[in-house]
Order: C-alpha cells, then structure tokens, then sequence
C-alpha cells in the first residue's frame, strides 16, 4: 500500500484518539514491565493498551533499546512513546504489516505486535551486521515484507512474511528489496531477483544498486549507467561512482576515487555542477554535500542553504 493511501486511514485513527479522555489513555499506559512481556520466554501475552488503535500499515511501532550489563537489549514503543513491548531482544527490526523480526537466545523469527514469536526460523538465521562506528550488530533493514537470512555457508537468501523461503540460500550477497526488486551477487557478479525468486535478467554487473524511482544504477566493464525495469539503459553508462535517484536527482561522478560528484536528472542531464568531495542524496528538498573539507546543506538547485557545525562524512 503507497503512502498516499494510507494518510486518510492515519488522520482517521489520530482522530479516535484524541477523542478519548486524558484520564482513559492515562489509566491505560502499561507500567508495569511483567505485564507487557515475560523476560523468560520467546512468546508472550497481549500487551497493548486498548486505547491505542493500530494500524500495522502504519508500521506505528518503533524500535527502542538500552544498555544493562554489556548488553543491549530491544523492544517497541508506541507513537505516544508507550512501551509496549519490553526490550528483550538481541537484535530487533522495523514492524512491517504487522510483524517484525527479532533475534533472541539465539532464535531467529517473526513477532507480532503483542510481542510474540508467530515464526521462528530453522536452519538458518536473521542476516546481521557489524556496524562499526557504533560497535554493535545491526539487522538488514528489509523492505516489502523480504527478510534477509543466512546459514552455516554463510551465504544468502530470502524468507517473506509467511516464513516461506522464497529465494534460496545460495547468494554471497543480498540487499534489501525495493520497487519489487533486490540486488544479490554470485560469483563475483550482480543481478537482481524479483519478489518470487526468480531472476530478472542475467547476473552480469560489476556493481549494482536497488532500483530507486524506477532506475538502478549498474556497471558494466568499468562504467556505470541506470537501467528500468525492463532491463534496458535510459541513462547509458558513463560514470565510475553514483548513488541512487532521489526526488529526482542523483549524485554521481567520472572519478575512480569516489569524489567529484555532480547531479543528474532521469534524462542524464547535469542539474547540479558541484563537483562535490562527497555527496548524499536528496531528501525534503535538501542534500548534505561536502566541499574543500566541510559539510553543508543545498537545495536542488545546487544553492546553499546552510554550513553544519560537524562533519557529516566523518568515518564513511
């Protein structure tokens, strides 16, 4: 379901809840931490106060941790910043539909929003990885319901919401799926698989990236230009460094070192000249760049909008 789709079901359920009295939200946010999961076990009772309406389309839920004894430990929050499912869990993902996945004790699977293991994974696990300027795990962010798994081979494949093992472990390499699509490697080459397995033309790039606003950057030889969904080039390969399109624009560069980088819209047109030392891309109208050593902000017009005190690029 688009965004767009589901704004009227959100101010519809704002709008139930904010008719409920202060003293009935009150009464029924849950303090009580053995009332909202057991620390002892994977599965767990219902938890959530009745006065808040979810929509598991609105993905409401988020991710909340701290840190006790070396450890950190996940669990949810409402939007009102209720908690509603104790932080319990090893490693913890995003909800999505309704469910999120979780690590913990070593168990891999699927929760629901009361906080219980509906499907736990055997033979294989939760894909993870090492973020390093944090120095902690961290779970593959997975869009479209396509959940990143792994086994003693250490290598990749694909379970959806059902706990079917829709692609079969056997890439080195898979990223999250986007526009019904994702990028995985075998044998030193990219390609992409669609959301039922089955491959979406030949595993033949050097690189690739998710498709984005109906484009994916891919590389050929040694230069990287933007294919559609049918496979064909709309922007033919003439870069050696790019990102993914955003809100239209996209940072790409002619540099082997990863710098210099300009914008381009769908049509390969120049819009923004930079070159930039670093680049993000666009968001709310506004992208973080990097020049002659300092980040700041521009809009999409390549006007700057503001300096930032920091140094965004720091460790990338």
């Amino acid at each position: 379901m688009s965004k767009t789709a589901i704004v009227p079901i959100y101010f519809f359920c704002l709008l139930l809840l904010s008719c409920s009295s202060e003293n009935t939200v009150q009464n029924q946010t849950v303090e009580n931490e053995n009332q909202i999961i057991s620390s002892d076990t994977i599965a767990a009772t219902d938890t959530l106060p009745e006065a808040i309406i979810y929509d598991p389309y609105l993905d409401s839920f988020y991710l909340d941790s701290d840190y006790k004894d070396g450890k950190i430990r996940y669990g949810y929050k409402n939007r009102f910043g209720e908690r509603v499912i104790k932080n319990q869990f090893d490693l913890a993902g995003e909800f999505y539909h309704g469910l999120a996945p979780v690590i913990k004790k070593g168990k891999s699977g699927l929760i629901d929003t009361t906080g219980k293991m509906i499907y736990v994974f055997e033979g294989y696990e939760l894909a993870k990885w090492y973020n390093e300027l944090g120095g902690y795990d961290e779970l593959y962010k997975m869009d479209e319901g396509m959940y990143l798994v792994t086994d003693k081979s250490e290598k990749y494949g694909y379970v959806n919401s059902k706990n079917e093992l829709i692609v079969p472990i056997e890439y080195k390499w898979g990223s999250q799926f986007s526009e019904g699509k994702a990028v995985i490697e075998k044998d030193r080459k990219f390609g992409f698989i669609d959301s039922i397995g089955n491959l979406f033309g030949q595993i033949e790039y050097r690189y690739a990236t998710p498709f984005s606003e109906g484009l994916a950057a891919v590389m050929q030889k040694d230069k990287i230009g933007f294919i559609d969904h049918t496979g064909n080039y709309v922007i033919e390969p003439a870069y050696k460094s790019a990102l993914s399109f955003s809100e239209g624009l996209c940072a790409v560069s002619y540099s082997n070192e990863f710098t210099n980088f300009f914008f381009i819209d769908k049509t390969g047109q120049v819009i923004i000249e930079g070159p930039f030392d670093n680049a993000e891309s666009f968001k709310n109208g506004e992208c973080i760049v990097e020049k002659r050593g300092k980040s700041r902000v521009i809009d999409k017009t390549g006007k700057e909008l503001r300096k930032l005190d920091y140094d965004y690029f720091a460790g990338c």
